[in-house]
């Protein structure tokens, strides 16, 4: 096993797209062992953003960064949703 001697460029996704479609498929397993909390439906998204963009430094990224720490943001509100609507 060796050291990385640079930065590794991860791309898991080349197109919106395909990670939207990524992004529906893991909040539906992560929807099903939560139970509904009006505080993290509103608190989480607010989170995941504020750590990737400011605490990870992902405004560091440019547009790239402000949009990842969106998306995820994002991700964040449907999983909490989709935990809301099993309740319906």
């Amino acid at each position: 096993m060796g050291i990385l001697k640079n930065s590794k460029i991860h791309n898991s996704h080349e197109t919106l797209s395909s990670f939207m479609k990524a992004n529906n498929f893991y909040s539906e397993l992560e929807a099903k062992n939560l139970k509904f909390s009006l505080w993290r439906l509103f608190m989480d998204p607010f989170l995941e953003f504020f750590i990737r963009y400011i605490y990870k430094k992902g405004f560091l990224d440019g547009k790239e960064g402000f949009i990842l720490a969106y998306m995820m943001s994002v991700y964040k509100l449907t999983v909490w949703t989709k935990a809301w609507e099993k309740t319906q």
